[in-house]
């Protein structure tokens, strides 16, 4: 009887620890739970545990394993749009949709060419007028700046006048007189490369005349004693210096 003990005891020793474990795995796609039988049997002579396994659907109500929620805080910085201003020595004017910047130079005898080889070293070219306003108040200011320069104040009193350059040439598909139609709207264009249009640009009378087909370059006038030729246009040789008191440079005050 004792034997029979000791075998069922030795018996239930072998066969130590029986389970069986229930393993989840999470289906992504179909958004279900797979689950797992793992059968462990654990020998307690040498301590070792093998595991037998196979897959098999699962009845019942699943719960889904614990998820890790991960909070992303997006910081948004708002960055001001800069806002370009014109010096303090140069005049500004607000066009559609950008500060259209002009200084007036005073200089003696310069060229048309020169002129705008001045105004490309401070960043800017030879200025249209978008419009008449911007051309008059131009004229305002050479009136203030002439009375400070003797020799540009000797042209603007003289029954000359005075000349400043500007930027605008006379078409290259206009090279013949009269050839364009009405000269004081189709045969010029500006060449600053910003301004437009013919709303600023403004002839003395019988101007331009194209004289003898070699006018292609434009000044505006400075006289005090002339009004219908002051602040207006007129067309003139471009390596021609006589009177010329200065030019006018323009740019966009965010090219600054």
């Amino acid at each position: 009887m004792l034997f029979y003990i000791a075998l069922l005891i030795s018996f239930s020793k072998s066969c130590e620890i029986k389970k069986t474990q229930l393993y989840y795995t999470y289906d992504s796609e179909s958004d279900s739970l797979t689950g797992h039988y793992q059968r462990s049997t654990y020998d307690d002579q040498t301590g070792e545990t093998t595991i037998h396994e196979w897959k098999e659907n699962i009845d019942g109500p699943i719960l889904k394993p614990p998820t890790t929620t991960t909070t992303t805080t997006t910081t948004t910085t708002t960055t001001e749009p800069k806002i370009y201003n014109c010096p303090d020595d140069w005049l500004t004017f607000s066009r559609d949709n950008y500060k259209w910047c002009m200084k007036i130079v005073l200089t003696e005898e310069i060229t048309k060419n020169s002129a705008q080889e001045a105004c490309e070293k401070l960043g800017a070219n030879l200025t249209g007028f978008q419009s008449s306003s911007e051309r008059t108040q131009v004229a305002s200011k050479i009136k203030l700046m002439v009375a400070t320069n003797k020799d540009a104040l000797n042209n603007y009193i003289s029954q000359t006048g005075g000349k400043f350059w500007v930027g605008a040439e006379r078409k290259k598909s206009c090279a013949i007189a009269n050839s364009c139609g009405d000269e004081t709207v189709n045969a010029y264009e500006w060449t600053d490369g910003k301004t437009s249009g013919t709303d600023g640009m403004k002839w003395q009378s019988g101007q331009p005349d194209f004289y003898k087909e070699g006018q292609k370059c434009v000044y505006i006038s400075s006289s005090k004693y002339q009004s219908s030729r002051h602040g207006l246009l007129d067309d003139d040789a471009c390596a021609g210096t006589d009177h010329v008191d200065g030019y006018i440079c323009g740019k966009s005050a965010g090219s600054l």
